[in-house]
């Protein structure tokens, strides 16, 4: 993965923030396992985003925590709460482009995956086409 920097984590508000891990989670989490390749980008991402702040919950703390609100919410309305928590452009081609990713980090995007992204990439308002090619360019 591309580093994000400290350009575009910096400025992010908390609650934004959330959603992007959050996104990194459900994309890794789409197919159903969290394999340790995908664990470990997971880690490697969540502290790429949170690179500059002071103190972030640790990773595997994150990853049971959004276990749990999967799990309880299931997987639209984490989908569509993500939604409210980005709410530019930006920031919403951003996750997608996070999603897709962590969907490739194991060397193969399963169908299941590229269901959420498109779903994401929908629910985001991203243009599907965009979000098709993106997604085509990583398998």
């Amino acid at each position: 993965m591309q580093d994000l920097g400290e350009a575009i984590t910096r400025d992010l508000d908390d609650c934004a923030l959330e959603a992007l891990i959050e996104v990194v989670y459900l994309a890794a989490f789409a197919d159903g396992t969290f394999s340790d390749a995908e664990r470990e980008h997971f880690t490697t991402s969540f502290l790429r985003l949170t690179d500059g702040r002071s103190e972030p919950p640790r990773p595997e703390i994150i990853v049971d925590s959004l276990r749990k609100k999967l799990e309880t919410e299931g997987r639209q309305a984490c989908l569509s709460s993500i939604r409210e928590r980005l709410p530019t452009p930006n920031l919403r081609w951003l996750a997608v482009m996070l999603a897709a990713d962590m969907t490739a980090s194991d060397g193969v995007i399963h169908p299941s995956e590229r269901e959420i992204l498109l779903a994401l990439a929908q629910i985001l308002d991203v243009d599907i086409e965009e979000a098709t090619k993106l997604v085509d360019g990583f398998e």
